[in-house]
This record gives C-alpha cells, structure tokens and sequence, in this order.
C-alpha cells in the first residue's frame, strides 16, 4: 500500500498530510494569486456574518461586556484583530469628518474657522482623543476593578474594542451631524445633538463595563463605573487635544 505523499508548507517548511498544516494552518492549495482569491478575502473579512469585522462590530454592539469577556479568554478566531478594528475605523471617521467639515463632539473644535487647518488634523484629533480614553480607562480600569484580576494588555485590548465601536456610533450619526450643521447655517438656529450622541456614548462604556465584570448585583463597582466615565468626559473636555495638537506643529 503507497504511503500517502506528504507536503511541504510554502510557509513554515513542516511536512503533513491533508488540506492544512497542521503547524501554521497554512492551505495546502496556495497558487497565484487571482481576482478570486482577492474577493474571497474580501468578502470573508469585511461581509462574512459569522467571522470577520460585520460580526465583530454586531457582536459589540449587541453584547459588548460578553464579547469582549469571551474574546479575553480565548473565543478569538471569529473576530476581527482589535487593533486594526480601531485603526481602520479611526482612519474613515476621519476621513469623514473632514470631508463633510463636521465639527467634532467636542464643542470647542471647529475646523471651518481655522485659517491653518490640514487634512490630517482631523486624523491627529481622533488619534489624541483615542490615545486619552485608552491610557485613562485601561488605567483605572485596572486600579478600580483589580478584584477581577484582568491583565493592563488585556484591558487594553477590551477598551480597544470599545473605543472602535463608539467610532462607529460616530460614523452612524455623520448624517444627523450634517443636517444639523446645514440647518443651523441656513436657518440661523442653535440644534445641538452632541451632547444626546456624548450621553449615548457613555452609556455604551457602562454597559460594556456592567456585562465585562458582572456588576448586577454589586451596586459600589456601578457607581465606580458612572464615576469613572463622567471623569473621563470632563477629563477629554479640560485638556483640549487640539491645542495639543497644534503646540506639536510649531
């Protein structure tokens, strides 16, 4: 009986048999690469429900706390990598914003009026407000929540996620955002519905922070959360990124 013929991984040189490397699960059928493939791809990162960023997205959105738990001890394959979720949605929120010359939530910026403004300010804004809210709530999520000995990386990555939906919370309401800075324009009126989307945007944290650490019947860790989350808006709201910002272009 011929033995079956083994084959050599184009990726990390072990020999198996089957359909993957059983080492790097690497393919077995690896040709040139064709429109095809490049759809396939496509397709499976971007629009398959059961895997990929669509699923992520849903998943955080429907159960943030539990998605993220799950993701922290192991469930990982299905989703897509948190870093790049972020830096993905960060880049379109801020191509957006600056396309549509939308004021952002922080009421102080306002780009229409700069005489100096860059297309890549808008880009630099969202990085600095990003890097806040992670440093900030990585941090104090470890210090107020150390009984439920999560790990600084793996507080990094929860609020990773978080931050990446609340962008895609951002992305959602551009069109509210532009009507209501055309009708404020046009109009001469003063709707503002930054502080409805900044509430929404809290309430989200909470309740990620309330599935993630299982705070239903412990009434001290919700009010730590509250806390936490108004510091976090008057801390983003006191120190002004965009001077920041502008400081480091001098």
């Amino acid at each position: 009986m011929n033995e079956p013929e083994l084959i050599t991984c184009k990726n990390c040189g072990h020999q198996y048999e089957g359909y993957y490397c059983n080492i790097c699960r690497q393919s077995a059928d690896t040709n040139r690469i064709t429109w095809k493939e490049i759809l396939d791809h496509f397709f499976q990162v971007f629009i398959d429900v059961d895997r990929g960023f669509f699923y992520t997205a849903k998943e955080l959105f429907l159960r943030p706390g539990i998605t993220i738990y799950d993701y922290l001890q192991g469930k990982r394959i299905v989703h897509f990598n948190p870093i790049m979720f972020l830096i993905l949605l960060g880049g379109i929120a801020s191509v957006l914003f600056h396309l549509l010359k939308i004021n952002l939530i922080v009421e102080k910026v306002n780009f229409d009026s700069m005489d100096r403004t860059i297309p890549i300010l808008a880009h630099k804004y969202f990085m600095v407000i990003a890097a806040i809210m992670l440093v900030y709530l990585t941090l104090t999520d470890f210090i107020l929540y150390r009984q439920k000995k999560y790990s600084v990386p793996e507080l990094f990555i929860s609020n990773t996620f978080q931050i990446g939906e609340i962008l895609i919370f951002l992305i959602v309401f551009l069109p509210f955002l532009y009507l209501q800075k055309y009708i404020n324009v046009t109009y001469s009126m003063q709707i503002e519905i930054r502080y409805f989307i900044v509430f929404l945007f809290i309430c989200y944290l909470f309740l990620a922070r309330y599935q993630l650490y299982d705070v239903r019947k412990n009434f001290i860790l919700q009010l730590k959360i509250a806390a936490q989350l108004i510091i976090l808006y008057v801390t983003i709201d006191a120190i002004d990124p965009l001077r920041f910002i502008m400081e480091m272009r001098k």
